[in-house]
């Protein structure tokens, strides 16, 4: 008897419907966070999930690129950078736990917040305004989210740090959906998370950017499930053209209006402060 994963891979393989992430949607199914995206999203808000889905099948007509900023929601890189200008305190940047340095059996090269976790130590010593501001660890040196994190509070925008499917619902979807919290993201993900995050963005009315790594990327569901639980030992990294791009925009937005001077953790979320 086939297997919901199984059967899931048979329908990605024929684009049943012309979509192509079955086999996450129906694999999501067996776990925790599957079910209550089932029950609290896709069950209880019929209508936005129509329009998302809808939008959906556009996101999916797109000429993607992958390693390049993929729009969600906004027909093009140029509109999403002026829509996240427009966006106030209500754009986040989201970036990976797996872009953490990690390694076990050398301490000056792990992320000494811990890599399977929302926090980091840089980024809450981070004083906008302070000139003495730098790297407190080695590590923090060569962390891409040092640099994003900095960015993203010179343009005032919140950060977070994703780790588990289940969080990013309780964190970011569900505040987005039933309150408005955030009206555009930029994300990192791997490539094989692209399809179902756009989906959920899309149902949730947020508009984004999402920017995939080019080493370390999840490439099939058993590897994402393990990731997603913290089983995640090869780092993930963007192209070096690609981060540089995502400071260079965000520090643009930080010249036409007030941004942050420091974070402050609410929740999971690192939330910039005037």
């Amino acid at each position: 008897m086939p297997t919901l994963c199984s059967l899931g891979q048979g329908l990605d393989k024929r684009r049943w419907l012309g979509l192509s992430m079955w086999t996450f949607a129906l694999c999501s199914l067996k776990q925790h966070y599957g079910r209550a995206f089932l029950r609290r999203v896709l069950l209880a808000h019929p209508g936005p999930v129509l329009q998302g889905l809808l939008g959906y099948r556009c996101f999916l007509a797109q000429q993607r690129r992958w390693g390049e900023l993929v729009p969600v929601g906004t027909p093009d890189e140029e509109r999403l950078w002026m829509d996240a200008s427009q966006a106030g305190p209500c754009l986040l940047v989201g970036l990976g736990f797996c872009q953490k340095p990690g390694g076990l059996q050398d301490w000056a090269s792990t992320c000494p917040a811990g890599r399977f976790t929302h926090r980091c130590r840089y980024l809450e010593q981070l004083e906008a305004n302070s000139p003495t501001t730098g790297p407190r660890h080695w590590a923090c040196q060569q962390c891409t989210i040092g640099a994003l994190g900095t960015a993203a509070l010179h343009a005032g925008s919140d950060l977070y740090i994703m780790t588990t499917a289940a969080e990013i619902t309780e964190d970011l979807l569900l505040p987005t959906l039933t309150e408005g919290r955030f009206r555009v993201a930029l994300l990192t993900l791997c490539p094989y998370s692209v399809e179902p995050m756009a989906l959920a963005l899309l149902i949730c009315g947020l508009k984004a950017g999402i920017a995939t790594y080019d080493q370390g990327a999840c490439l099939d569901y058993d590897q994402w499930i393990r990731a997603d639980g913290g089983d995640k030992g090869e780092r993930a990294s963007l192209p070096s053209e690609v981060v540089g791009n995502l400071v260079r925009r965000l520090e643009r937005i930080a010249e036409g209006r007030q941004g942050g001077k420091r974070f402050r953790r609410q929740g999971n979320l690192y939330v910039a402060c005037p």
